[in-house]
């Protein structure tokens, strides 16, 4: 009724309401986040969704069929949807994991290093 009445939003079947809090309540899942009250978390298949993605990159990169201006868009792109949660660990955690290095490297596509 509130939500109707005071707000004028209306919801479809699948609305859920709950409530969102530490001790008894459950995390909101919004656009690739869990969100409490008091912070917010990447979701789990997000970063699993990441680190495929980092794999399949040093793949193609290695192989020469991407450039460093490619797996860099990719990582900074990822970082900035990452920076908004509560990550710099796992930011840290997961990059470090794969290294990229540039050198006078086969570029395919007319791809430039950076």
């Amino acid at each position: 009724a509130f939500l109707l009445h005071r707000l004028k939003l209306h919801t479809n079947s699948k609305t859920q309401i709950f409530p969102v809090g530490m001790l008894r309540g459950r995390a909101l899942d919004f656009l690739g986040y869990r969100i409490w009250p008091t912070h917010r978390r990447i979701r789990k298949s997000s970063i699993g969704r990441i680190r495929r993605t980092l794999k399949i990159l040093k793949r193609k990169f290695d192989s020469g069929a991407i450039g460093l201006d490619r797996v860099a868009q990719s990582i900074l792109s990822w970082v900035a949807h990452a920076k908004n949660a509560d990550t710099y660990g796992l930011r840290l955690h997961k990059l470090s994991a794969f290294a990229f290095r540039g050198g006078n490297r086969f570029q395919r596509n007319n791809e430039r290093s950076i």
